[in-house]
Protein backbone atom coordinates (compact mmCIF):
# COMPACT_ATOMS: atom_id res chain seq x y z
CA UNK A 1 0.00 0.00 0.00
CA UNK A 2 3.00 2.41 0.85
CA UNK A 3 4.20 1.79 -2.65
CA UNK A 4 0.62 2.38 -4.02
CA UNK A 5 0.08 5.80 -2.09
CA UNK A 6 4.08 6.56 -3.21
CA UNK A 7 2.71 6.72 -6.97
CA UNK A 8 -0.39 8.73 -6.59
CA UNK A 9 1.59 11.37 -4.90
CA UNK A 10 4.25 11.38 -7.18
CA UNK A 11 1.23 11.32 -10.51
CA UNK A 12 -0.22 14.67 -8.11
CA UNK A 13 2.92 16.18 -8.10
CA UNK A 14 3.76 16.21 -11.67
CA UNK A 15 0.40 16.95 -12.70
CA UNK A 16 0.84 20.24 -10.62
CA UNK A 17 3.72 21.02 -12.64
CA UNK A 18 2.56 20.67 -15.84
CA UNK A 19 -0.25 22.82 -15.00
CA UNK A 20 2.09 25.56 -14.01
CA UNK A 21 4.04 25.49 -17.38
CA UNK A 22 0.81 25.53 -19.20
CA UNK A 23 -0.26 28.79 -16.81
CA UNK A 24 3.14 30.25 -17.69
CA UNK A 25 3.10 29.94 -21.49
CA UNK A 26 -0.53 30.83 -22.01
CA UNK A 27 0.11 34.49 -19.92
CA UNK A 28 1.87 36.43 -22.85
CA UNK A 29 -1.43 35.21 -25.44
CA UNK A 30 -5.15 35.13 -25.20
CA UNK A 31 -6.59 32.18 -24.15
CA UNK A 32 -8.74 30.37 -26.87
CA UNK A 33 -12.13 31.59 -26.85
CA UNK A 34 -15.21 29.03 -25.88
CA UNK A 35 -18.01 29.54 -28.43
CA UNK A 36 -21.64 27.80 -27.44
CA UNK A 37 -23.32 26.51 -30.45
CA UNK A 38 -26.39 24.21 -29.26
CA UNK A 39 -25.94 22.60 -26.12
CA UNK A 40 -22.28 21.60 -26.78
CA UNK A 41 -19.04 23.61 -26.17
CA UNK A 42 -16.53 24.44 -29.34
CA UNK A 43 -12.55 26.08 -28.48
CA UNK A 44 -11.47 27.87 -31.22
CA UNK A 45 -8.08 27.65 -32.05
CA UNK A 46 -5.75 31.13 -31.15
CA UNK A 47 -5.84 33.52 -34.49
CA UNK A 48 -2.54 33.47 -36.35
CA UNK A 49 -0.94 35.99 -38.46
CA UNK A 50 0.53 35.58 -41.52
CA UNK A 51 2.92 37.59 -43.38
CA UNK A 52 2.02 39.92 -46.27
CA UNK A 53 3.16 39.34 -49.53
CA UNK A 54 4.12 43.08 -51.10
CA UNK A 55 4.10 44.16 -54.53
CA UNK A 56 7.11 45.58 -55.47
CA UNK A 57 7.23 49.76 -56.18
CA UNK A 58 5.73 50.99 -59.43
CA UNK A 59 6.73 53.93 -60.90
CA UNK A 60 4.24 56.40 -61.32
CA UNK A 61 5.21 57.73 -64.91
CA UNK A 62 3.53 56.26 -67.72
CA UNK A 63 5.20 55.69 -71.22
CA UNK A 64 3.24 56.69 -74.11
CA UNK A 65 4.14 55.83 -77.49
CA UNK A 66 2.47 58.65 -79.33
CA UNK A 67 3.71 61.05 -77.69
CA UNK A 68 7.37 59.91 -78.18
CA UNK A 69 6.71 59.59 -81.54
CA UNK A 70 5.48 63.48 -82.06
CA UNK A 71 8.58 64.25 -80.11
CA UNK A 72 10.29 62.70 -82.92
CA UNK A 73 8.75 64.34 -85.26
CA UNK A 74 8.22 67.66 -84.37
CA UNK A 75 12.08 67.48 -82.20
CA UNK A 76 10.62 68.92 -79.45
CA UNK A 77 11.08 66.94 -76.10
CA UNK A 78 9.87 68.89 -73.49
CA UNK A 79 6.44 66.74 -73.06
CA UNK A 80 8.55 63.75 -72.73
CA UNK A 81 9.18 62.42 -68.51
CA UNK A 82 12.38 60.54 -68.57
CA UNK A 83 11.20 57.23 -68.97
CA UNK A 84 9.72 58.30 -72.98
CA UNK A 85 12.93 59.88 -73.34
CA UNK A 86 14.91 57.17 -72.64
CA UNK A 87 12.69 54.80 -74.49
CA UNK A 88 13.33 57.65 -77.63
CA UNK A 89 16.94 57.42 -77.56
CA UNK A 90 17.04 53.63 -76.99
CA UNK A 91 15.16 53.48 -80.43
CA UNK A 92 17.09 55.60 -82.12
CA UNK A 93 20.09 53.39 -81.09
CA UNK A 94 18.37 50.34 -82.10
CA UNK A 95 17.25 51.37 -85.32
CA UNK A 96 21.11 53.37 -86.30
CA UNK A 97 22.84 49.62 -85.06
CA UNK A 98 20.92 47.49 -87.51
CA UNK A 99 20.34 49.52 -90.41
CA UNK A 100 21.81 51.35 -93.54
CA UNK A 101 20.67 54.31 -95.45
CA UNK A 102 20.50 52.02 -99.21
CA UNK A 103 18.51 49.53 -97.28
CA UNK A 104 14.76 49.49 -98.85
CA UNK A 105 11.95 50.20 -96.14
CA UNK A 106 10.98 46.45 -96.13
CA UNK A 107 14.80 45.73 -95.71
CA UNK A 108 14.89 48.11 -92.31
CA UNK A 109 11.84 46.66 -91.08
CA UNK A 110 13.26 43.03 -91.23
CA UNK A 111 16.46 44.30 -89.91
CA UNK A 112 15.12 46.32 -86.90
CA UNK A 113 12.59 42.93 -86.03
CA UNK A 114 15.64 40.64 -85.88
CA UNK A 115 17.67 43.22 -83.69
CA UNK A 116 14.68 43.63 -81.95
CA UNK A 117 14.16 39.94 -80.96
CA UNK A 118 18.15 39.64 -79.60
CA UNK A 119 17.89 42.85 -77.80
CA UNK A 120 14.73 41.86 -76.06
CA UNK A 121 13.25 38.90 -73.77
CA UNK A 122 9.81 37.81 -72.65
CA UNK A 123 9.24 38.76 -68.93
CA UNK A 124 8.70 35.36 -67.59
CA UNK A 125 7.48 37.10 -64.27
CA UNK A 126 4.39 38.24 -65.62
CA UNK A 127 3.69 34.02 -65.12
CA UNK A 128 4.71 34.67 -61.92
CA UNK A 129 1.46 34.29 -58.94
CA UNK A 130 2.44 36.99 -57.62
CA UNK A 131 2.59 38.99 -60.97
CA UNK A 132 6.36 40.77 -60.13
CA UNK A 133 7.45 41.84 -63.58
CA UNK A 134 8.37 44.81 -64.29
CA UNK A 135 5.86 47.79 -64.43
CA UNK A 136 7.12 48.71 -67.37
CA UNK A 137 6.98 44.97 -69.78
CA UNK A 138 4.31 46.26 -71.35
CA UNK A 139 5.45 49.66 -72.53
CA UNK A 140 8.83 50.24 -75.09
CA UNK A 141 10.81 51.47 -72.07
CA UNK A 142 10.53 48.32 -70.82
CA UNK A 143 11.44 46.15 -74.04
CA UNK A 144 14.13 48.80 -75.18
CA UNK A 145 15.61 50.18 -72.15
CA UNK A 146 15.55 46.99 -69.67
CA UNK A 147 15.43 44.72 -72.30
CA UNK A 148 12.14 42.68 -71.33
CA UNK A 149 8.51 43.03 -72.42
CA UNK A 150 4.97 41.05 -72.36
CA UNK A 151 3.65 40.84 -75.56
CA UNK A 152 2.07 44.29 -75.14
CA UNK A 153 5.67 45.80 -74.68
CA UNK A 154 6.38 44.52 -77.59
CA UNK A 155 3.67 45.37 -80.06
CA UNK A 156 3.83 48.68 -78.85
CA UNK A 157 7.28 48.83 -79.02
CA UNK A 158 7.21 47.64 -82.91
CA UNK A 159 5.02 50.34 -83.40
CA UNK A 160 7.37 52.80 -82.13
CA UNK A 161 10.04 51.53 -84.30
CA UNK A 162 8.09 51.14 -87.20
CA UNK A 163 6.95 54.53 -86.18
CA UNK A 164 10.46 56.15 -86.89
CA UNK A 165 11.08 54.69 -90.35
CA UNK A 166 8.17 55.43 -91.01
CA UNK A 167 6.00 52.67 -91.83
CA UNK A 168 2.26 53.15 -91.03
CA UNK A 169 1.89 50.32 -87.96
CA UNK A 170 -1.28 49.21 -85.74
CA UNK A 171 -1.47 47.09 -82.32
CA UNK A 172 -4.08 44.58 -82.48
CA UNK A 173 -5.55 43.96 -79.60
CA UNK A 174 -6.72 40.39 -79.14
CA UNK A 175 -6.64 36.42 -77.73
CA UNK A 176 -5.70 33.43 -78.40
CA UNK A 177 -8.20 30.23 -78.96
CA UNK A 178 -8.47 29.89 -75.18
CA UNK A 179 -9.09 33.43 -74.44
CA UNK A 180 -5.99 34.43 -73.22
CA UNK A 181 -5.22 38.30 -74.32
CA UNK A 182 -2.45 38.90 -76.67
CA UNK A 183 -1.48 41.84 -78.77
CA UNK A 184 0.48 41.78 -81.79
CA UNK A 185 1.01 44.54 -85.09
CA UNK A 186 -0.02 45.46 -88.73
CA UNK A 187 1.95 47.14 -91.08
CA UNK A 188 1.06 48.93 -94.02
CA UNK A 189 2.89 48.85 -98.03
CA UNK A 190 1.38 50.21 -100.48
CA UNK A 191 -2.25 50.52 -98.88
CA UNK A 192 -1.95 46.74 -97.98
CA UNK A 193 -1.81 45.88 -94.53
CA UNK A 194 0.53 42.64 -92.78
CA UNK A 195 0.49 40.91 -89.48
CA UNK A 196 3.39 40.63 -87.45
CA UNK A 197 3.98 38.84 -84.43
CA UNK A 198 7.41 39.42 -82.39
CA UNK A 199 6.28 37.81 -79.33
CA UNK A 200 6.22 34.73 -81.40
CA UNK A 201 9.24 35.55 -83.30
CA UNK A 202 11.35 35.75 -80.63
CA UNK A 203 12.25 32.55 -79.51
CA UNK A 204 14.02 33.38 -76.73
CA UNK A 205 15.63 36.70 -77.34
CA UNK A 206 19.30 35.65 -76.29
CA UNK A 207 22.18 36.78 -78.19
CA UNK A 208 23.99 33.83 -77.61
CA UNK A 209 22.16 31.50 -79.60
CA UNK A 210 20.34 34.10 -81.63
CA UNK A 211 16.52 32.24 -81.55
CA UNK A 212 14.63 34.00 -84.10
CA UNK A 213 11.45 33.00 -86.87
CA UNK A 214 10.31 34.88 -89.45
CA UNK A 215 7.20 32.53 -89.73
CA UNK A 216 4.86 35.72 -88.40
CA UNK A 217 6.54 38.52 -90.38
CA UNK A 218 4.98 40.17 -92.50
CA UNK A 219 1.86 37.59 -93.52
CA UNK A 220 -1.91 37.96 -94.24
CA UNK A 221 -4.11 37.27 -91.21
CA UNK A 222 -5.44 33.87 -92.53
CA UNK A 223 -1.87 32.40 -91.25
CA UNK A 224 -2.29 34.24 -87.93
CA UNK A 225 -6.01 33.00 -87.71
CA UNK A 226 -4.19 29.19 -88.34
CA UNK A 227 -1.96 29.85 -85.65
CA UNK A 228 -4.69 30.38 -82.60
CA UNK A 229 -4.77 34.18 -83.37
CA UNK A 230 -8.39 35.15 -82.43
CA UNK A 231 -9.72 39.26 -82.81
CA UNK A 232 -12.49 41.42 -83.74
CA UNK A 233 -11.98 41.65 -87.18
CA UNK A 234 -14.45 44.49 -87.77
CA UNK A 235 -11.83 46.49 -85.72
CA UNK A 236 -8.84 46.59 -88.14
CA UNK A 237 -8.23 46.55 -91.36
CA UNK A 238 -8.34 42.95 -93.22
CA UNK A 239 -4.12 42.33 -93.80
CA UNK A 240 -4.15 40.72 -97.45
CA UNK A 241 -0.44 41.93 -98.21
CA UNK A 242 1.97 38.78 -99.62
CA UNK A 243 3.98 40.93 -101.72
CA UNK A 244 6.45 41.85 -98.14
CA UNK A 245 6.61 38.66 -96.73
CA UNK A 246 9.98 36.94 -95.33
CA UNK A 247 9.66 34.59 -98.50
CA UNK A 248 8.59 36.85 -100.80
CA UNK A 249 11.38 39.16 -100.30
CA UNK A 250 14.16 36.74 -98.99
CA UNK A 251 13.39 32.84 -100.20
CA UNK A 252 16.07 31.69 -102.38
CA UNK A 253 14.87 29.62 -105.81
CA UNK A 254 16.83 26.02 -105.77
CA UNK A 255 16.25 23.26 -108.24
CA UNK A 256 18.61 20.63 -106.66
CA UNK A 257 19.12 18.97 -103.16
CA UNK A 258 22.60 19.78 -103.71
CA UNK A 259 21.76 23.73 -103.66
CA UNK A 260 19.74 23.32 -100.36
CA UNK A 261 22.39 21.75 -98.42
CA UNK A 262 24.95 24.28 -100.41
CA UNK A 263 22.72 26.91 -98.85
CA UNK A 264 21.98 25.91 -95.48
CA UNK A 265 25.46 24.52 -94.23
CA UNK A 266 26.86 28.23 -95.82
CA UNK A 267 23.72 29.73 -93.57
CA UNK A 268 24.76 27.24 -90.42
CA UNK A 269 28.17 28.37 -90.69
CA UNK A 270 27.40 31.94 -90.57
CA UNK A 271 25.48 31.57 -87.47
CA UNK A 272 21.88 31.50 -89.08
CA UNK A 273 19.65 29.77 -87.84
CA UNK A 274 16.37 29.64 -90.55
CA UNK A 275 16.24 29.63 -93.60
CA UNK A 276 12.89 29.78 -96.60
CA UNK A 277 13.46 28.22 -99.73
CA UNK A 278 11.38 28.10 -103.29
CA UNK A 279 12.02 24.82 -104.71
CA UNK A 280 11.08 23.35 -108.12
CA UNK A 281 10.77 21.06 -110.11
CA UNK A 282 12.58 17.39 -109.22
CA UNK A 283 13.33 18.79 -105.24
CA UNK A 284 9.97 19.83 -104.79
CA UNK A 285 8.78 15.68 -105.96
CA UNK A 286 11.81 14.75 -103.96
CA UNK A 287 10.86 17.07 -100.61
CA UNK A 288 6.83 17.27 -100.89
CA UNK A 289 3.98 15.37 -101.77
CA UNK A 290 2.71 15.64 -105.08
CA UNK A 291 -0.81 15.77 -103.58
CA UNK A 292 -0.45 18.59 -101.49
CA UNK A 293 2.05 21.68 -100.79
CA UNK A 294 1.25 21.63 -97.10
CA UNK A 295 2.24 18.37 -96.44
CA UNK A 296 5.78 17.94 -96.25
CA UNK A 297 7.97 14.97 -96.71
CA UNK A 298 9.93 14.92 -92.86
CA UNK A 299 11.89 11.71 -93.21
CA UNK A 300 13.19 12.64 -96.99
CA UNK A 301 14.27 16.41 -96.02
CA UNK A 302 15.35 14.94 -92.26
CA UNK A 303 17.59 12.62 -93.92
CA UNK A 304 19.27 14.99 -96.23
CA UNK A 305 19.96 17.68 -93.96
CA UNK A 306 21.65 14.87 -91.80
CA UNK A 307 23.47 13.04 -94.28
CA UNK A 308 25.04 16.68 -94.72
CA UNK A 309 26.00 17.39 -91.18
CA UNK A 310 22.88 19.67 -90.44
CA UNK A 311 20.90 19.24 -87.34
CA UNK A 312 16.93 20.27 -88.15
CA UNK A 313 14.42 21.55 -85.60
CA UNK A 314 11.23 23.06 -88.05
CA UNK A 315 10.16 22.16 -91.51
CA UNK A 316 6.76 23.71 -93.04
CA UNK A 317 5.40 24.87 -96.33
CA UNK A 318 5.09 28.54 -96.04
CA UNK A 319 1.23 29.69 -97.59
CA UNK A 320 2.26 33.13 -97.96
CA UNK A 321 4.02 32.82 -101.07
CA UNK A 322 2.34 32.49 -104.31
CA UNK A 323 4.37 29.69 -105.11
CA UNK A 324 5.91 26.97 -103.44
CA UNK A 325 8.05 27.98 -100.59
CA UNK A 326 9.54 25.87 -97.50
CA UNK A 327 10.45 27.57 -94.00
CA UNK A 328 13.45 25.51 -92.65
CA UNK A 329 14.56 26.15 -88.96
CA UNK A 330 17.82 24.55 -88.33
CA UNK A 331 19.59 24.28 -84.67
CA UNK A 332 23.22 23.48 -85.58
CA UNK A 333 26.01 21.71 -87.41
CA UNK A 334 26.28 18.16 -86.01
Amino acid sequence: MALKARRVLAALLTAALLAGCAAEDNSSSPAPKETEVSSRTVTSAPAVTLPVQTEPPEDTEAVDREKITEAYKTGDRSALNSFEADALDAALQLIESCTEEDMTVPEKELAIHDKFALSCRYDDEELNVFHSHSPHSSDPYGALVEGKAVCQGYAETYALLMDLIGVECRVVHGTNRKGNEHAWNLVCYEDSWYCVDMTWDDLDGDDSTGEIKHEFFNVPDTVFYEHDHRWDTSAYPRALGTKYSYSSLFADTLTTEEQLISLVTERAEKGDRDISVISHSQLEKKLMTAADISTVDYKTLRRLFESAGLKIRLVRADKTYRGNALYISFLKMI
